[in-house]
């Protein structure tokens, strides 16, 4: 069954996350953390007390196109990104923990917001064939102070927007 293209590049981000975060870690990403696409966040401010583990959300944020000349298209992805974590015991985390989630954050910035067609770490391959996608823009919540002020939860959204010729 074919895929849409808005889906493929998420997928693709999926396993970019997964391969950063294990490499992080220096073993696979196993539950109760994960990285998966959703449409809907799983969880909302009512159950944020049950989330266990850090979950990575990816979602489809939009797309659209232009003619990049006569015989191509210019595709543009747009991919909406939450890192959420609940401090274990529920009580307010301490500076320490949050600074690490800042950094996991950053870290995944790093990798999704650079991704250029002739510099390291080279384009985004989406697909198969594999298609070259690049970051036009990225825009980054560090954290959400609500969240972790009242429901003692690390709650970071990030966006992304790719670029791919077709």
């Amino acid at each position: 069954m074919p895929q849409a293209r808005i889906i493929e590049v998420c997928d693709a981000v999926v396993a970019a996350v997964l391969a950063e975060w294990a490499a992080l870690r220096g073993s696979p990403v196993a539950a109760p953390d994960e990285c998966v696409r959703e449409y809907v966040v799983p969880v909302g401010p009512e159950e944020i007390g049950l989330l266990t583990g850090r979950k990575v959300w990816v979602a489809p944020g939009g797309y659209g196109g232009e003619n990049a000349s006569r015989g191509e298209d210019q595709d543009q992805h747009t991919v909406a990104v939450i890192v959420a974590e609940r401090y274990p015991d529920g009580s307010k985390p301490p500076r320490e923990w949050t600074d690490e989630r800042v950094v996991f954050v950053e870290r995944l910035t790093d990798l999704l917001g650079n991704y250029k067609p002739t510099r390291d770490p080279g384009p985004l391959l989406v697909g198969n064939p594999p298609r070259r996608h690049w970051t036009e823009r990225s825009q980054v919540g560090v954290y959400d102070w609500a969240y972790l002020d009242e429901h003692h939860c690390f709650w970071s959204e990030l966006e992304f927007e790719f670029r791919g010729v077709r």
